[in-house]
């Protein structure tokens, strides 16, 4: 998960962990040592991309990052004090342990709480919303209109992120992940399951904080994969701990080898059917639907007309710069640069003009329409390279996706002299 922007997010609740151990046990430096010195491996990498390879990503979401980077230094600061100056932590650690049983209680119950309301309530009483630009707005109405629902281009549906997961995962997982959350906090602040404090602190320091701030486009099923990496299969795993813990709890009310038998069995088919079954209905339109496979035979064809050493611009922002660069970068093997208004600005393909004259580089703006620079722009005329009927998953905001709509894929392109 390091190649993921906003990936600091994941090392925090990883490296608090690493203080506890050692604070601890001083002889936990033996394996978390060599851990740390792994885990650097793919940190350094991550670094090197975003401050080379991706800086301009990286600096267009730096407002964001260095809250993260802040929350990471603290906690390095709080875990070295937590070490080396294990002395100023004392009287709240004797607090702790003389409180330990009702402090954990208390703290499974608030995390419960919070989780079925942020799931049940919060889309109730909450109307999430935030300042984006234009055509954020513009895209969301166009949505909100298809699925005939009220329309708010201001409209995060953040307060509606717990529900997404309900609508994957089905009611059944949430139930038992969120009841088997609440038991793992429990047992872990006791002192009864070390081992799950890693998994926990990771997984609850994620999911709170996409729950919360998805900051993500809501359109289905898009905005889900700010919750794949870690809430997803976290949920999973706690739903099949809840599933087992529910059923060795109601064994423990029978007699017979018989009673036990056939309550399985009807646990089996109470919990294992709809959990199955919901998520299958829902994602069945995506299951087998590779989207873009189609158009790899059209993107070769513009490919054909592109150089390797070419340097191609897509003047304007939006899906066909968010699905076209990556493909003439990978599969052409251009260099690619994409402009940040609507209208393209033609100045700014003139200035790449000469940058791309001066190393001896063949220039190609490439569009999804004949005139991106506006109709009275002075601008080469470009042709029509593909034009490709191809059927895309509908994009949806109140719902799991469950149709699909016929589109056409244009691809002009103008070569400049």
């Amino acid at each position: 998960v390091m190649t993921r922007i906003d990936a600091i997010v994941y090392l925090i609740p990883i490296v608090a962990w690493g203080f506890f151990e050692l604070r601890r046990d001083w002889n936990a430096r033996r394996w978390l040592g060599p851990a740390a010195l792994g885990a650097a491996i793919p940190c350094v990498l991550a670094i090197v991309d975003a401050a080379y390879f991706a800086r301009p990503y990286t600096t267009d979401l730096a407002g964001s990052l260095v809250p993260l980077l802040v929350a990471l230094v603290f906690v390095c600061v709080v875990g070295w004090a937590m070490v080396w100056r294990r002395w100023w932590f004392d009287p709240i650690s004797r607090a702790f342990h003389a409180h330990r049983s009702a402090i954990a209680a208390t703290v499974a119950v608030v995390a419960v709480t919070v989780a079925v309301g942020a799931w049940l309530v919060r889309p109730l009483v909450t109307t999430a919303r935030s300042s984006r630009n234009a055509a954020y707005a513009t895209n969301l109405e166009v949505l909100q209109q298809a699925e005939h629902v009220t329309i708010d281009g201001a409209r995060t549906y953040a307060e509606n992120s717990v529900q997404w997961l309900s609508w994957y995962l089905s009611p059944t997982v949430m139930l038992l992940g969120i009841g088997a959350m609440g038991f793992v906090v429990w047992r872990v602040l006791r002192g009864e399951r070390r081992e799950f404090l890693p998994f926990l602190g990771l997984f609850l320091v994620v999911t709170a904080l996409y729950a919360w701030r998805p900051s993500i486009d809501p359109n289905q099923v898009w905005a889900m994969r700010r919750f794949f990496p870690v809430t997803i299969p976290g949920f999973l795993l706690l739903a099949a701990l809840g599933a087992e813990l529910l059923g060795h709890w109601m064994n423990q009310l029978l007699f017979t080898d018989r009673d036990r038998t056939r309550l399985t069995a009807i646990l089996a088919i109470c919990l294992a059917g709809p959990a199955l079954i919901v998520p299958l209905r829902d994602v069945r339109p995506v299951l087998f639907q590779p989207e873009l496979s189609s158009l790899i035979s059209n993107v070769e064809t513009v490919c054909a007309e592109v150089p390797s050493n070419a340097l191609v611009y897509i003047p304007t922002p939006g899906l066909f710069a968010d699905r076209m660069a990556p493909a003439l970068r990978s599969m052409c093997g251009a260099h690619v640069a994409i402009g940040d208004t609507t209208p393209a600005d033609p100045a700014t393909a003139q200035q790449l003009q000469a940058a791309a004259a001066s190393e001896q580089r063949p220039f190609l703006v490439v569009s999804d329409g004949p005139s991106p620079f506006g109709p009275a722009a002075a601008a080469p005329a470009p042709h029509l390279a593909a034009s490709p009927a191809y059927k895309r998953l509908a994009l949806t905001v109140e719902s799991v996706p469950d149709h699909f709509w016929d589109e056409q894929f244009d691809v002009w392109v103008a070569r400049w002299p």
